[in-house]
C-alpha cells in the first residue's frame, strides 16, 4: 500500500529509485514490490523508460470502492450546497495512519481543480481538519497515536496536546474549529472543520470548507462560513447518517 500512496496527481510515473524516496522503503524491496503489483495489474510500465504508473487493476479496485460507499455520492447535494453559499471546497476527510485522506471533494458550481482532490492527504498537525479531528478522538484513540505523531511531524508533545485542547474549546464553544495560519501545512489556503461519525463508515469524519487565504477574512470565516457550515450539516445530520460528535468530547 505504501508503494501505491506514493503516487500523486500530475506524475508522469515513477521509477523505483523515486519510489524508494517517497516511501523511505529500500529500492531492492521496492523492485520486488512493483514487480509483484505489475503482475497484479495494479501498476504498468511503460517500455520506452523504467518509470511506473497506476495500472488497471488500480481503476478496478477503485469502481468496487466507489460502489461500496454510495453515500460519499449521497452527501454531494448537501456538500454542494455549502460550496456554493460559501464559494468554498468542502471536503470530508477519513484518517489513513497519521494523516487525513480525502474521500469527497465538492467545489463551487463552475469551478474545477486538483489542487485537494480525492485521495489527496492533510496532515493531522498543522491543519484545521486535522486539529479538529484529533479533538474528537478517543482519549485512549489520541494517546495511543501520540507518540506517531511526534515523530511524524517532529512536533513536541505539549504543543500537539495544546492544539487539540483548543481545538476542542472551539469546538465545545461554536462546533467548528478554524486555526490560524501560523504554523499551519499550507499558507495559501485556511479553513474551518467539525466533525461527524459516519454510521457507514463506521467511523468518524471531518468535514472542512476551505477557501484561498485572501478570499475570506479571519472574521468570515468564523461568522460566516463556519456557521453556514453546521447549519446545512445539522439539517441533515440523519438522511447523511451522520452522529454529531461536538456534544460527546467535551473532557479535553
Amino acid at each position: 500500500m505504501r508503494v501505491l500512496r506514493a503516487f500523486q496527481f500530475g506524475d508522469h510515473g515513477l521509477s523505483n529509485q523515486e519510489l524508494s524516496e517517497r516511501t523511505g522503503i529500500p529500492k531492492s524491496t521496492i523492485s520486488r514490490l512493483t514487480f509483484t503489483l505489475l503482475e497484479l495489474g495494479f501498476l504498468a510500465h511503460a517500455s520506452r523508460n523504467d518509470k511506473f504508473r497506476p495500472g488497471p487493476g488500480l481503476l478496478a479496485l477503485g469502481q468496487v470502492a466507489n460502489d461500496a460507499m454510495p453515500f460519499v455520492q449521497q452527501n454531494r447535494e448537501c456538500f454542494q450546497k455549502i460550496a456554493d453559499d460559501t464559494n468554498s471546497l468542502v471536503l470530508m476527510l477519513a484518517r489513513e495512519d497519521n494523516a487525513l485522506m480525502i474521500i469527497s471533494a465538492v467545489r463551487p458550481t463552475g469551478r474545477v481543480g486538483r489542487t485537494f482532490d480525492v485521495g489527496h492527504r492533510l496532515p493531522l498537525v498543522g491543519s484545521s481538519s486535522g486539529h479538529a479531528f484529533m479533538a474528537t478522538m478517543e482519549d485512549a484513540e489520541f494517546e495511543t497515536l501520540l507518540p506517531d505523531l511526534v515523530e511524524e511531524y517532529k512536533t513536541p508533545e505539549d504543543q500537539i496536546r495544546s492544539l487539540r485542547a483548543k481545538a476542542a474549546e472551539d469546538i465545545f464553544n461554536h462546533g467548528f474549529h478554524f486555526a490560524p495560519t501560523e504554523g499551519y501545512f499550507n499558507t495559501i489556503i485556511k479553513a474551518v472543520a467539525t466533525t461527524l461519525y459516519s454510521r457507514d463508515l463506521a467511523q468518524q469524519v471531518a468535514i472542512s470548507c476551505v477557501v484561498g487565504r485572501n478570499a475570506r477574512s479571519d472574521a468570515e470565516l468564523s461568522e460566516f462560513v463556519g456557521p453556514k457550515m453546521l447549519r446545512e450539516l445539522d439539517g441533515e445530520h440523519q438522511s447523511l447518517n451522520f452522529l454529531d460528535l461536538s456534544a460527546s468530547h467535551q473532557s479535553v
